[in-house]
């Protein structure tokens, strides 16, 4: 589960790395917000995968 969750997580880097190039300065506000909560979304779950036990995961 926590590979599922890390792997989650950097698809979502990519989503918000890629969405700051048409956020335009944060001056248009959808592209703003799914910047927003990609990065977010993306640090909630690289930290639960950094939570789960690695051995129990990997069984």
């Amino acid at each position: 589960m926590a590979w599922f969750v890390l792997m989650l997580a950097g698809v979502l880097e990519v989503v918000w790395s890629l969405g700051l190039k048409y956020t335009q300065g944060f001056t248009r506000p959808v592209p703003s917000v799914i910047s927003g909560t990609a990065i977010v979304a993306s640090m909630v779950l690289l930290a639960r995968a950094a939570r789960t036990p690695w051995r129990r995961s990997l069984a």
